[in-house]
């Protein structure tokens, strides 16, 4: 009798625990992700690395919409991702967003694989921490700066990475840099209109 009800608790808890992993996908992505094999069992593939890792479906879901929705990266490939971004979040010290961030503008803005983007991120940090900057805190910096970064590095993100560490170092911020500089060429504008 015993054996019986802890084989239908143990079914139970299996079934509930499914069910409660299919409506946060129905949460994030609607009748459409549920209705969709792909997005469904590849979210439920995703989750389940994602437990291995300390997080869950809501984490995998906003790493896939942050892709999605602010780098263009496709809904599956935004899925496959996820692991990956979680990953190269713990790795370095941020949040899962910051290094979703960082992965889709690398790609989006430098022309890197997404892979090549994780790896980049990774060897920002080093950088860092050999210049005796926390990593953490440039990664953040690169992560809120995309703007900047879209405005000033063109296709250099070597000099992208050395100013945000460099900015760290002064204890200013990307956007103070650039405040600084326009600043400085506003005064030059001057200059050279007055001669």
């Amino acid at each position: 009798g015993g054996l019986l009800v802890a084989l239908f608790t143990g079914i139970y808890k299996i079934l509930t625990s499914y069910g409660a992993r299919l409506d946060e996908i129905g949460k994030q992505f609607g009748a459409i992700g549920l209705g969709s094999e792909d997005i469904k069992f590849g979210m439920l593939a995703a989750n389940q690395e994602a437990t291995k890792l300390g997080q869950g479906m809501s984490e995998v879901g906003s790493i896939v919409k942050g892709l999605n929705d602010n780098w263009g990266v496709g809904l599956n490939r935004s899925i496959e991702l996820s692991n990956s971004v979680m990953d190269t979040a713990m790795a370095v010290g941020i949040s899962n967003d910051e290094a979703g961030n960082l992965v889709g503008m690398f790609s989006t803005l430098f022309d890197l694989s997404e892979e090549q983007s994780s790896t980049m991120t990774k060897q920002v940090a080093l950088l860092a921490k050999q210049n005796d900057v926390a990593p953490a805190s440039v990664l953040k910096e690169i992560a809120e700066s995309s703007e900047f970064i879209a405005k000033y590095a063109g296709d250099n993100l070597e000099n992208i990475t050395k100013a945000a560490i460099q900015a760290k170092k002064m204890g200013v911020s990307l956007k103070a840099t650039e405040s600084f500089a326009s600043g400085l060429l506003n005064y030059q504008s001057s200059l050279t209109a007055e001669m």
